[in-house]
């Protein structure tokens, strides 16, 4: 009973407010959060963007709220309206938002979600994945880390390990370098630097070997950001 009387009590108070944000479908099916005032919703309007009133407003004025923009939309079941390119890229097949049961939008009278807003909340569930492929995460080729589409290892790997893919490069360009200008000696080569040519050739096979050993490592995990 008190619960309940709480609930209409919220929501008369959420019916006196105006949340400045809403959702909108853009003309790349992406779902984006923006202002809804009149002036900038005719704007949106003229670009293409077409308004999604029906998932509810909310204010975005903190950082919960930048980190969570699909929340409101989740809630109130706009999970389907999100497209297969959207969800990849953001990864949501990977990590699914968690919603949270008390289905308040973010506002002044609930800028934030309180522990009882998160008792009994589970992952959303994407229709969209019973007809999507090739769902696995791209692991860094040198840490295991999951990235949710390839630009997103690359960009990982060339932040967080740029000095372990120049070493890698610079190997192999050295290598290369030097065997071909043993070889084109040709007959005229001493034995030292026949075995230093063998030494290079062999060195050459075992960074190749890398790269392929750490491009399975990735391919198992992709099968295919």
């Amino acid at each position: 009973m008190i619960t309940r009387v709480a609930e209409q009590a919220a929501s008369v108070l959420d019916g006196r407010i105006r949340p400045t944000h809403g959702y909108y479908r853009q003309p790349n099916k992406w779902i984006k959060p923006a202002v809804t005032t009149a002036l900038e919703e005719l704007k949106y309007r003229r670009e293409g963007w077409e308004p999604l009133p029906q998932y509810g407003r909310f204010d975005m004025n903190n950082a919960y709220a930048a980190d969570h923009p699909l929340e409101l939309l989740l809630i109130n079941g706009g999970a389907k309206e999100l497209c297969e390119d959207q969800i990849r890229q953001q990864g949501l097949h990977l990590h699914p938002p968690i919603v949270p049961t008390c289905r308040r939008a973010l506002t002044q009278n609930h800028p934030l979600h309180n522990p009882v807003c998160w008792i009994g909340a589970e992952p959303v569930k994407l229709p969209q994945l019973e007809s999507m492929k090739d769902l696995e995460p791209f692991i860094c080729r040198f840490c295991d880390r999951q990235s949710a589409t390839d630009q997103g290892r690359e960009q990982h790997e060339s932040v967080m390990h740029r000095a372990e893919k120049g070493n890698i490069r610079t190997g192999e360009t050295l290598a290369t370098s030097l065997t071909k200008g043993l070889a084109g000696q040709g007959k005229g080569q001493s034995q030292d630097q026949s075995m230093t040519l063998d030494a290079l050739t062999t060195l050459t096979k075992e960074i190749t070997k890398l790269k392929r050993t750490r491009t399975r490592k990735g391919a198992k995990s992709t099968v295919s950001v």
